[in-house]
Parts: C-alpha cells; sequence; structure tokens
C-alpha cells in the first residue's frame, strides 16, 4: 500500500503484506511489514512481522523485528524478538508460552521446582541450583535475555 494512502478497517491476508501509509484498524497476514512511513493504530499479527514505522496497539507475532527506526506503544506478544539499537518501545515484552500459562509462579511453586541448594560438608558452601533460585526471586544478578 503507498504513503499516501490510509485505511479504516481491519486488513486481513494470507500472503505478505508492506504498509506504507497509515491503517486504523487491526491488521493480520502471514508476513508483515510497517515500512518507515507506515502507521497502525491497531493489533497487528502475523507469523513474521517487521516493523520499521509506527505502530499503536500491541504486536503478536512468531518472529518480530523492531527496526531502528520502529516506533512501538503498546505490548509484542512473540516467540523470537529482535529489538535493533534506535527502535522506541514503550509496552511490556512477553513470549507466547508465557500468556498461556495456567499458574503464576510464587515463591512456593518455584520451591517445588527448582534445585534444591545442598552445603558441601567439607566447605559449607551452596553448590549449584541455590543461585538459580535466588535469581528468580530478585535476591541475585540475573540477565534479561529475551
Amino acid at each position: 500500500m503507498s504513503k499516501d494512502l490510509a485505511i479504516t478497517g481491519d486488513l486481513v491476508s494470507a500472503g505478505d503484506i508492506q504498509i506504507d501509509g497509515q491503517v486504523k484498524g487491526d491488521v493480520a497476514a502471514d508476513t508483515l511489514t510497517i515500512g518507515e512511513q507506515g502507521q497502525v493504530e491497531g493489533k497487528v499479527r502475523g507469523e513474521r512481522v517487521r516493523v520499521c514505522g509506527t505502530v499503536e496497539g500491541e504486536i503478536e507475532g512468531g518472529t518480530v523485528t523492531l527496526a531502528a527506526s520502529a516506533r512501538v506503544q503498546g505490548d509484542v506478544v512473540h516467540d523470537s524478538l529482535a529489538i535493533e539499537p534506535g527502535a522506541r518501545l514503550e509496552g511490556h515484552c512477553r513470549r507466547r508460552a508465557a500468556t498461556t500459562a495456567a499458574q503464576p509462579a510464587t515463591r512456593e511453586t518455584a520451591a517445588k521446582t527448582a534445585p534444591v541448594a545442598e552445603k558441601d560438608a567439607a566447605s559449607g558452601k551452596r553448590q549449584s541450583g541455590a543461585a538459580d533460585k535466588d535469581r528468580a526471586f530478585g535476591n541475585g544478578t540475573a540477565s534479561n535475555a529475551t
């Protein structure tokens, strides 16, 4: 779609869509590219989503890429996420599997599934597994890999 085209309503395609104009509505496609001049106000959904322009709304996709020129205001739900330096994102990022979790993690449920820390009888030092449990509850340093 050309940069001077404005659409009000939802777009759905089983193929590829590139948006260089303005869309006020939801957009769903297998492969979706929002060009640098493209603007979407609504939910964006696709198996492969590349944002170079502006999105105001949730993005859901298998592989989501936010280019350096991307401006996103909304949450990103993904299987795989790449954010290039310079991209702006105001919202939360989470994996698709995390959104389907039936029960939120608590200290009690995590304690049941985390490896048990054991002390070495000779040295009194904690062995592996304890640091992982501490990081899960903010008691240590953890990296934020997506």
